[in-house]
């Protein structure tokens, strides 16, 4: 039976679940990865023995503490308040946890500490249906001295990005240049250009880029459902902070932190979708970041519209190898 930790650090709160042991540290090779500056790369291990759960030090530098006392190796309870680092995590809290009330005297500190340090706590995932993109791009040429978006550098990129596009020779070159653009301009370590039948079941990959190089990507089944089902836009600063993605990359052993996508589509015809995701959070992406990437998929619409043979009408006839995978919803 699965079994959960609260994870509350700096950065974000989290809920994640593990079934017989999960590995914490800084090093991303670890089933948590944790960026906080005073965990080890690999810092603490919990895992079951006899019936019990265990939480063992794995040599760090800071130490576990358990219920405010450090400790080498300790049998965890429902309820039992960790500390590792700068990080507070609760094992098991039941439903009507009371974090106040089992917190240790360290574990209080470091959640004022990081109150007074003035870290936010990111907001959960925005949804924009097309009219409410349309009316944020037409304030940007209405209403200049109220925009906080087109500086100098982001309408150089966004025009590289048009003129990569209209320049394009072929399909190929269309997708790639579009999601090379995009990903330069917006940050991330993952981009996909996706195209969809009329059905909106039958997806294609039509240009990928990874961080590891591999030509597979993970796109959770909510993502799909609102930028394909309700062809809405969707940005999302930390998937932590919503229970609608909160799950994303668990079982895949994906990375996802923070992700924004937009459909492709004109007035009467969608197309597919470009979704982009980071690991980290060093990319949040927020609003700004998703009305430049619905301005690209407009554009990339437009042209796909008045091109003949676009991809969308040719998709059942054709074999990629690259692959995508849906993660299930949280």
């Amino acid at each position: 039976m699965s079994k959960k930790l609260l994870v509350i650090n700096p950065d974000n709160t989290m809920e994640v679940q593990f079934d017989q042991q999960i590995t914490i540290g800084r090093d991303v090779f670890n089933s948590l990865c944790l960026r906080d500056a005073e965990i080890s790369r690999s810092h603490a291990i919990i895992f079951e023995h006899d019936d019990q759960v265990v939480i063992k030090d794995l040599k760090s530098r800071n130490g576990i503490f358990v219920g405010g006392e450090r400790v080498r190796e300790a049998v965890l309870k429902p309820g039992d308040e960790i500390v590792l680092g700068a990080t507070v995590l609760f094992f098991e809290p039941p439903e009507n946890f009371d974090l106040k009330q089992n917190l240790s005297r360290r574990g209080e500190y470091l959640l004022e500490k990081n109150i007074n340090t003035g870290n936010e706590k990111p907001a959960p995932a925005e949804v924009f249906s097309p009219e409410a993109m349309n009316t944020a791009l037409e304030t940007l040429f209405t209403d200049p001295d109220r925009n906080s978006f087109f500086t100098l550098d982001n309408a150089i990129m966004l025009l590289r990005a048009i003129r990569e596009m209209d320049e394009a020779h072929d399909q190929r070159g269309l997708f790639e240049g579009a999601l090379r653009c995009t990903l330069s301009m917006l940050g991330g370590h993952r981009g996909v250009i996706m195209e969809a039948d009329e059905s909106k079941k039958n997806l294609k990959v039509r240009a990928i880029v990874t961080a590891d190089n591999s030509a597979t990507i993970v796109i959770g089944q909510p993502v799909l459902q609102y930028v394909l089902a309700e062809e809405k836009c969707i940005c999302c600063a930390n998937i932590h902070r919503d229970r609608r993605f909160a799950k994303l990359g668990l079982k895949s052993g994906k990375r996802i932190h923070s992700f924004t996508a937009a459909p492709i589509q004109t007035p009467d015809e969608l197309f597919g979708f470009i979704y982009l995701d980071a690991e980290d959070g060093s990319v949040t992406y927020s609003f700004n970041e998703l009305r430049s990437l619905y301005f690209i998929a407009s554009h990339l619409g437009s042209l796909l519209r008045v091109r003949p043979g676009h991809f969308a009408r040719h998709a059942r006839s054709e074999k990629g190898s690259d692959k995508i995978s849906v993660a299930p919803g949280a």
